[in-house]
């Protein structure tokens, strides 16, 4: 099993394999450690109606976030702690 980045077919953004994803999942929900190269970290950044995304590029910190290694998914919704984000 391979931790390797790969494009995504969709998105074309880098990903990890289902298999790696899959294999951190386990650790985390078997209460061990997870092992550093088995984090994985989900990047949401929030435009708050334009509370946030008037002074900050959102799109591009959540664009950023996924060069970080543990980061396989990051996104910028309109309103994430709304009921119409959940």
């Amino acid at each position: 099993m391979s931790g390797e980045r790969r494009p995504d077919e969709a998105t074309g953004r880098d990903v990890r394999p289902v298999a790696a994803v899959e294999a951190g999942a386990e650790a985390m929900a078997s209460g061990a450690p997870v092992p550093e190269a088995k984090r994985r970290v989900g990047v949401y950044v929030c435009h708050c109606g334009g509370n946030i995304s008037d002074y900050v590029d959102v799109e591009r910190v959540a664009s950023e976030a996924l060069g970080e290694e543990a980061v396989v998914v990051a996104r910028s919704p309109m309103f994430a702690c709304s009921e119409a984000g959940q």
